[in-house]
């Protein structure tokens, strides 16, 4: 064979190799990563073609596509569309789709979603009622809807319906049974490697676990369960089963950055493809903002990275994001800032665009393991309460026979520094210990309700709360010590220093970092900066409340008993406010009944 010859041969071999590169594109990437893994069961093949035949039900899209849900936390058949609802849910599709989750609530069984990318990739009656996740313009998986979300917005009401009826229908224990399977769908939703689709699972398993509190405290006083029912579902609950802490990070999201970096920056087109590209990935649910966003990433672009930097650095980003997810809450290594709150946000733009919500789901993990441990406990105490007639003196008492262990339920925002450990959650009987008395009435115990300013609807910590963390995190990271920390927990020091100083941090170095953590705490100004006025009157505020206003107040007798956690702040705050600590009982959807608080 001549030279040339041998040339022609690689030439078609090189040829052939560059035409199966370019078969192996990116959402065939994508979709090998998240597909089934063999030796498991598809949801979506058990779950989908019962949601794509279910019926529309009888209300109005309000409250079905916001992930909140906060309509249907307050369902009951007290309300005017209880009748439709209830005969909707009866309804022939409607309890296909409650069979179908049941199996999918077997946790004996190896389930996985494993939903492709692609409307293209699902059957087309799942694709007609939107049961799937539509790509970006140009297949960008940066850009995809997760249309199918609007299906799980359904099958949310259509289970709060069922589990509510069956209460009303003294069923109480099989009405928890329907909130077990969702929960376990949820779970398995966790697993996604997207960021949109772990914060959607995480959020909604938080908000079902308020929902679960409160038909177990109307199941409770209502005795339209059982010790024995509860217990089930308890011990169905338990980390060993559900293992939150095996959630992982979005491991999609350096794709999703590749393959908009390398298409757009890497090709003939450049700065144009990249800002039109940036600006439908960042508007997908907001398309009216298009034209705005286009003329931003125009002009980001001419001092963004290139290609080759941008792609090492959203490999730094995170791989220090992995890292995190594996140690401890309290690891002091937690407190350093990161390595994406340190790079140059405008430089990386695209990075923080499409990678930065990263940094809010370990949080968010962490938040959800304090909230099902809460959920356990509490629902232990109300199959305690129903068998003896009476709450149990001691969180002690509801090991094992209504939650298996307390060591796996502890509070995992309190770690005491003497023991090396956990704490257990905060628990006592209103009249009884050091909780005998309040205001000369014997037995009584008054909580305020979320006011002014405060996360209504929310068994979490209010938005006013969180930044008010922020804030103390902030002064830590400036150097301050252990006793000016305690200081600021108790408010003893001066006010007016904590605002000049937060003031003045916002204007140096930590300034983007301090500001993403003041974030929805209503303490900074359009431009960014600090309102001073606002900060202050929130130190001000007395009793240490970073609630705002106090709303009305609830009596808790010693009828019932008091759960609770201190919080992501690690401050224990009484039990004095819903906004103050995280408090699971009494729960706050059962108080917000009736008040029109959910209006």
């Amino acid at each position: 064979m001549t030279i040339l010859a041998r040339w022609a041969v690689m030439a078609s071999v090189v040829v052939g190799l560059s035409a199966a590169a370019q078969g192996d594109d990116w959402v065939d990437r994508a979709n090998r990563q998240a597909g089934l893994v063999p030796g498991n069961k598809a949801i979506e093949a058990e779950l989908f073609p019962a949601l794509a035949a279910m019926d529309e039900p009888p209300v109005s899209e309000r409250g079905l596509r916001t992930l909140a849900f906060k309509r249907c936390s307050f369902l009951s058949p007290d309300d005017a569309e209880w009748d439709a609802l209830a005969t909707w849910a009866q309804g022939d599709a409607q309890v296909k789709v409650l069979e179908a989750l049941e199996q999918v609530g077997d946790a004996t069984k190896r389930w996985m979603f494993a939903l492709p990318f692609g409307r293209d990739a699902v059957e087309s009656a799942w694709a007609e009622r939107g049961l799937c996740i539509t790509l970006g313009a140009e297949g960008m998986l940066a850009g995809a809807e997760y249309t199918y979300f609007n299906g799980v917005a359904q099958m949310h009401l259509l289970v709060t319906v069922e589990a509510n009826r069956l209460l009303a229908e003294g069923k109480g224990d099989e009405g928890l049974e329907r909130y077990e399977d969702l929960l376990w769908f949820y779970r398995y939703l966790a697993d996604r490697e997207t960021i949109v689709e772990k914060r959607t699972a995480m959020d909604l398993m938080i908000q079902l676990c308020g929902q679960m509190r409160d038909l177990a405290y109307r199941g409770q006083r209502a005795k339209q369960m059982t010790g024995k029912g509860i217990a089930k579902v308890v011990a169905s609950m338990e980390e060993r089963e559900l293992y939150i802490m095996r959630v992982r990070p979005p491991d999609l999201t350096k794709l999703f950055v590749e393959q908009l970096i390398e298409s757009t920056l890497g090709g003939p087109d450049g700065v144009d493809a990249f800002a039109v590209a940036m600006a439908r990935a960042t508007t997908a649910e907001r398309p009216i903002m298009l034209f705005n966003e286009s003329a931003k990433w125009r002009e980001v672009a001419s001092g963004h990275a290139g290609v080759i930097e941008t792609l090492k650095q959203v490999d730094v980003v995170l791989g220090d994001y992995a890292t995190r997810w594996t140690f401890e809450w309290w690891d002091p290594l937690l407190k350093l800032p990161t390595d994406f709150q340190k790079m140059d946000h405008r430089h990386y733009a695209a990075i923080v665009a499409l990678a930065g919500d990263a940094g809010a789901l370990l949080p968010l993990r962490q938040k959800l393991v304090v909230e099902l441990a809460g959920t356990r406990c509490a629902m232990g105490g109300a199959g305690y309460t129903l068998d003896f007639e009476h709450p149990a003196r001691e969180i002690v008492r509801l090991q094992p026979t209504y939650v298996p262990s307390l060591k796996q339920n502890l509070d995992a925002y309190k770690y005491n520094d003497w023991e090396k450990g956990l704490d257990e959650l905060l628990y006592f009987v209103p009249g009884t210990g050091q909780r005998v008395e309040i205001a000369g009435r014997p037995g009584v115990w008054d909580i305020a309700l979320p006011g002014e300013g405060g996360d209504e609807g929310s068994d979490g910590p209010s938005a006013m709360q969180q930044g008010m963390a922020a804030a103390r995190e902030a002064l830590k990271n400036m150097g301050a010590t252990e006793e000016q920390l305690a200081q600021f927990d108790e408010q003893d020091i001066e006010p007016g220093q904590v605002v000049d100083e937060i003031a003045t941090q916002l204007d140096g170095p930590n300034g983007d970092l301090i500001r993403e953590m003041l974030k929805g705490s209503g303490v900074l100004n359009a431009d960014g900066s600090l309102n001073r006025d606002a900060m202050l009157a929130e130190l001000t505020a007395g009793s240490g409340s970073a609630s705002g206003a106090a709303g009305p107040t609830v009596e808790v007798d010693r009828n019932t008993f008091v759960l609770y956690s201190v919080g992501p702040d690690g401050v224990d705050n009484g039990a004095r406010s819903y906004d103050d600590d995280m408090i699971f009982w009494p729960p706050l959807f059962s108080m917000q009944r009736g008040r029109g608080a959910h209006e």
